[in-house]
């Protein structure tokens, strides 16, 4: 039991040596705050960012969203250890703008109805 306790924390002790690849990583997920941006349901951001060959693009796999900067941006990359690409992210206007509620759903917030009182306290 001892000798196989030893030889586990001698394995771990080599993994933590082993040194991870620089450069990029193809295949590989950039880490945590990244997400999948093609998946089985489609895309989820058309953002195209430039392939190698300089004149290429392609959709960028991994997109994150940057919400520290003082405008929001969508970010981009291909893989682990590629460039990050970045582009602003703005709120799209609504072409066919609506009321928020309908007339059914104001009747529960108007003023002085038998159920004012229960909705002020569930809200």
């Amino acid at each position: 039991m001892d000798a196989q306790i030893a030889r586990i924390a001698r394995e771990d002790k080599e993994e933590g040596r082993t040194p991870t690849p620089n450069g990029a990583q193809p295949g590989i997920h950039p880490g945590p705050g990244w997400a999948k941006n093609c998946e089985d349901t489609g895309i989820n951001y058309i953002f195209q960012i430039p392939t190698d060959p300089p004149q290429r693009y392609e959709i960028a796999p991994f997109i994150s969203i940057d919400w520290n900067s003082t405008s929001p941006e969508l970010l981009g990359t291909c893989r682990r250890g590629c460039p990050v690409f970045a582009k602003h992210l703005h709120a799209q206007a609504d072409e066919f703008p609506q009321a928020a509620l309908d007339r059914w759903q104001e009747f529960f917030f108007a003023d002085n109805q038998t159920h004012s009182d229960s909705m002020d306290w569930a809200m």
